[in-house]
């Protein structure tokens, strides 16, 4: 009896003491092709720019990747003195819920911590042949905050089931970096470019505006603004969550952390139409 009692001890006090909530299971391949998808930034320069941190120093108002890290970014200033400037964005496709962003958090789409020591950065200010220009104040944003640079919530938002969080300031993100171009140049600046592919594309098209009223603001010699979005293009509805694949009409879209979201395949839109 003495021995049944203490083996039933035992296993009550296992069960109670297991962790109650565990984290999400991830599926590895979910963001692998997004991953691949990051547009590659041409080095038309050969100018290498150091990865740069943005200070987490205003509590929640801070700037962070999905896992919490410090948000990154690469600089690349000009060698000639130059005053024109370019911020060239990354993409990579969305998160769409709690697991989807938390599982992103694992990866380069949601964290500092893997980023590379350094990285080229591609000017897009166009020369009066057509050209670009092969010196600039160029600034290469990683994308690590699953939407577009657009979010923002004070406090580490909780994955449903699970102790896990993720933190969403993209916006922050973006606000950063632009203060740290206006400290180190920018004010001086006669020439601005926006650019970014696919995500980072519709990054261009939700910034512009933003990036334009600062530089009125604070660069009055800054005459020439513009917005280069490369693809970027977002259908506003729902995954297609009748489908059955990672593809058009292969296994799962829309399973919260392994499906595939729809807009990795807007590419098909150009390759039929």
């Amino acid at each position: 009896m003495m021995r049944l009692s203490l083996c039933l001890a035992f296993l009550v006090y296992g069960v109670l003491s297991l962790p109650y909530d565990m984290p999400p299971k991830c599926n590895p391949e979910r963001f692998k092709e997004e991953l691949a998808m990051r547009p590659s930034v041409t080095d038309q320069s050969s100018n290498v720019g150091k990865a740069r941190f943005l200070p987490q120093d205003k509590g929640n108002e801070s700037p962070a990747c999905l896992d919490g890290s410090p948000y990154g970014f690469y600089f690349v200033p000009s060698t000639t003195k130059s005053t024109k400037w370019t911020i060239s964005i990354n993409g990579g496709g969305w998160c769409y819920d709690e697991v989807d962003c938390y599982c992103r958090s694992k990866t380069g789409l949601g964290t500092s911590t893997t980023m590379s020591p350094t990285s080229t950065c591609a000017c897009m200010n166009p020369n009066e042949d057509g050209t670009m220009d092969n010196d600039c104040n160029c600034l290469h944003l990683p994308y690590s905050d699953g939407a577009s640079f657009s979010g923002y919530r004070n406090a580490p938002w909780p994955v449903p089931g699970t102790n896990e969080t993720v933190t969403f300031r993209g916006i922050k993100n973006l606000d950063g970096v632009l203060d740290f171009a206006f400290s180190n140049g920018m004010k001086e600046a006669t020439e601005f470019v926006i650019t970014g592919g696919s995500a980072g594309g519709l990054s261009t098209f939700l910034h512009a505006d933003r990036a334009a009223a600062r530089l009125k603001a604070e660069a009055p010699q800054c005459k020439e603004i513009r917005a280069a979005p490369v693809v970027g293009y977002f259908l506003d509805h729902d995954n297609y969550k009748h489908t059955t694949g990672g593809r058009p009409n292969t296994p799962p879209w829309s399973t919260p952390g392994t499906g595939v979201n729809y807009t990795m395949w807007m590419k098909y839109i150009y390759l039929k139409s």
